[in-house]
């Protein structure tokens, strides 16, 4: 991209930006030559609304556009927050929403994992649908929420769910075949503490009791819709996930909450060796489907 256009886009200059167009048209045409990387990627990445509408009176198409990332100007919107500039893009085509990038993942992937709330609604509105869609590695939207500890975007993607009759995306399984409460009650096993603030474990145990809660005592999940004894492929439940670590006194609240909801105690299940136990809390911990833009 030229350098001069590439500036204009990144400081928002809408003036510069539409000077150096009149003057030489063809710098649209060329500018996503090198790496795919348009005028209007640049200008959702940073969040210039204006320059976003400019880029689309002036080629729409830049919307459809993927750079060398595979990731089209509404993944990055999504991904940063920017929810006018992607109600600008949806506007060009509703199902941009759809578009896939590597690993299969969606534009509302990116803003569930980034837990953009004010954009997870703007896109199910574009599409009801998009809910449904699942990762390379069949995570879910609440698989990526679980996994990158976002209860707020987590509870209004369940609330969808149940608005749009598609509750059946609860019980879907990753390819490890945990549900999101596998990953629920196992995720404060696996934290390594950011910035080594001892905190940071109890706030995502927290929100871990925060889901068991949400999805269980509350109204917000129809009665039955959660298969509450759903088996991993390691053979086990969301209660002998929670059994089987460490215990902490938290733990009992927990356990409660699912028992209450009718989950069997785990000696009514079946048994577990010590094997069978190491390779579930492998499955139960993938570093996919996490924060990072390669996966």
């Amino acid at each position: 991209m030229d350098r001069r256009l590439f500036q204009a886009c990144w400081i928002g200059n809408v003036e510069n930006f539409l000077k150096l167009i009149k003057d030489n048209p063809g710098l649209l045409y060329t500018s996503a030559l090198e790496n795919g990387e348009t005028p209007l990627h640049i200008a959702s990445m940073v969040g210039h609304f204006n320059l976003v509408k400019e880029n689309m009176k002036l080629r729409k198409e830049f919307s459809q556009e993927l750079n060398e990332d595979g990731l089209s100007p509404l993944h990055i919107a999504s991904a940063n927050g920017h929810v006018e500039n992607v109600k600008e893009l949806l506007k060009a085509d509703h199902k941009l929403c759809l578009v896939k990038r590597r690993e299969r993942r969606i534009s509302l992937h990116y803003a569930t994992i980034k837990g953009r709330v004010d954009v997870i609604r703007e896109l199910i509105l574009a599409s009801a649908d998009s809910v449904v869609d699942v990762t390379a590695r069949g995570g879910t939207v609440l698989h990526l929420a679980m996994k990158n500890n976002q209860f707020e975007a987590f509870k209004d993607l369940v609330e969808h769910l149940k608005k749009f009759n598609k509750e059946d995306v609860l019980n879907r399984k990753d390819d490890q075949g945990n549900t999101f409460l596998h990953l629920a009650v196992s995720k404060k096993y696996n934290v390594v503490p950011v910035d080594h603030d001892a905190r940071y474990p109890i706030l995502r145990l927290k929100n871990c009791e925060q889901v068991v809660d949400l999805v269980l005592k509350k109204n917000v999940v129809s009665k039955g819709a959660l298969e509450i004894d759903s088996w991993n492929k390691e053979g086990l439940t969301a209660l002998e996930v929670l059994h089987f670590f460490q215990s902490e006194a938290s733990d009992r609240e927990i356990k409660e909450i699912l028992r209450q909801a009718g989950v069997k105690k785990v000696e009514e299940l079946h048994s577990l060796t010590q094997p069978g136990m190491n390779q579930a809390i492998v499955a139960i911990n993938p570093s996919s489907d996490q924060s990072t833009w390669n996966h």
